[in-house]
């Protein structure tokens, strides 16, 4: 089989690339033959996803040239993760049959976010459409400029309706496979595949074996160590975070030293409160370590005793939490979209009320995941146990028997056509 791989940038931004990184080289042992088309060979200073065949970057080779030279390659399949030129969508599910791997909102929503801000975070499970644009500004769904609302609400018509073309959608939890129920996909054409996660390996001088439960202790003489890691975006919740400190450190009776990892606008912001924060409780820090490599995204999982997922809105899936998971590192978080599908309570660790989502519920989850030295050593088993349920092999195993059957119904719709093309041009010459 050739399966034509479709993003919008070639190197390593965010959990879609991060997916893809894993995926690429998978399906080319699985021995079927992988290309690949990028609108943007960006960010440039960022790593390359792992390119083991054929390759067109539109940004360097113009759109008439690479759809050119991929249709002489002639794929038997188009999969998509995310392209922001439409006509270049359009053209590439007209050249094989198409499946497409929903890994937001960005069709459902006119921000993109499917967040209410207005009187508190919420997530919105409105179906799209006109009364979106009533809403938008009372309830500050987005931006302020009125320009750009009704831009991206065309948009957002315009890759609703593109998404239709294709054979099959596939979504990475129950929460988005509900989200296009809503916007009227029959269900079989709705695939639920949750993401995968490649196994943690001991970081190199870490001092920390993630191969065993028992390396993780609680040590009520040293600082609760925690960690987030994501995009530094307001939807992600780490002013939340920050401010559930105090309260955390008050409740746990111990100091606390959190990691922050990533970048983003909201960056300088968050710095800013934490130095406020650090400054007025001697017995907090707060440390930024940019944008991280995986090797270097293991060693934090390795060296802290909680990830915090403090996402304000429906998180397609929330990968990061099962990715530390793999290194026997519980999480704490907010109940929102895809995040309890793989976080339970009491079993990887503890889940916040999010109406609304606020700091004194965030701190109390964290308090339950730490407080109990023998509750927390439970959790961190349960983190390891559940983490490897999403493997890479059951998740491209899922992957083929959706483009066999879409390259099937695609066939047969041909020789369908074909067949009544057939009648027709009998009965006219008859």
């Amino acid at each position: 089989m050739r399966i034509l791989v479709c993003n919008t940038f070639g190197r390593l931004l965010g959990g879609v690339e991060s997916y893809l990184d894993r995926l690429i080289p998978a399906l080319a042992e699985s021995r079927h033959e992988v290309g690949m088309l990028f609108e943007h060979d960006l960010p440039a200073a960022h790593p390359r996803l792992t390119i083991p065949g054929h390759v067109w970057l539109v940004s360097e080779v113009g759109t008439a040239q690479a759809l050119r030279g991929l249709r002489e390659w002639r794929p038997d399949l188009i999969f998509t993760h995310g392209i922001n030129d439409a006509s270049l969508e359009q053209a590439l599910i007209e050249a094989a049959p198409g499946v497409v791997f929903v890994h937001d909102y960005s069709a459902t929503c006119i921000s993109g976010s499917k967040t209410l801000a207005f009187p508190h975070a919420k997530g919105c499970s409105c179906r799209f459409g006109p009364l979106c644009l009533v809403k938008y500004f009372p309830r500050r769904c987005g931006g302020i400029s009125p320009i750009a609302m009704w831009r991206n609400y065309q948009t957002r018509v315009g890759r609703l309706q593109l998404l239709r073309s294709y054979g099959r959608l596939i979504v990475a939890s129950q929460a988005m496979h509900d989200e296009y129920l809503r916007h009227g996909f029959a269900t079989r054409r709705i695939e639920l595949a949750p993401y995968p996660v490649t196994r943690a390996e001991p970081a190199s001088g870490s001092g920390v074996n993630v191969r065993s439960s028992k390396a993780r202790q609680i040590d009520r003489g040293s600082p609760a160590r925690l960690l987030f890691a994501g995009r530094m975006v307001w939807l992600k919740g780490g002013q939340v975070l920050l401010k559930a400190l105090p309260s955390t450190a008050w409740r746990l009776q111990r100091p606390l030293k959190l990691t922050m990892a990533g970048e983003g606008p909201m960056r300088a912001e968050w710095q800013a409160q934490a130095r406020t924060l650090c400054a007025q409780n001697p017995s907090i820090t707060v440390e930024f370590t940019g944008w991280l490599k995986r090797a270097d995204l293991n060693k934090l999982f390795d060296a802290h005793d909680l990830l915090v997922v403090p996402s304000l809105w429906p998180e397609p899936f929330g990968m990061v939490g099962v990715e530390a998971g793999t290194a026997w590192l519980p999480a704490a978080g907010f109940g929102v979209g895809g995040i309890p599908e793989w976080l339970r309570d009491g079993v990887n660790g503890f889940v916040a009320t999010a109406n609304p989502p606020s700091a004194d519920a965030l701190a109390e989850v964290i308090e339950k995941c730490l407080a109990d030295p023998s509750l927390y050593r439970r959790l961190c088993k349960g983190a390891r146990r559940e983490a490897m349920k999403f493997t890479l092999s059951r998740h491209v195993a899922k992957l083929l028997e959706i483009f066999d059957q879409v390259i099937t119904e695609a066939k047969a719709i041909k020789r369908s056509e074909a067949a009544t093309e057939s009648r027709a041009e009998r009965s006219a010459a008859g």
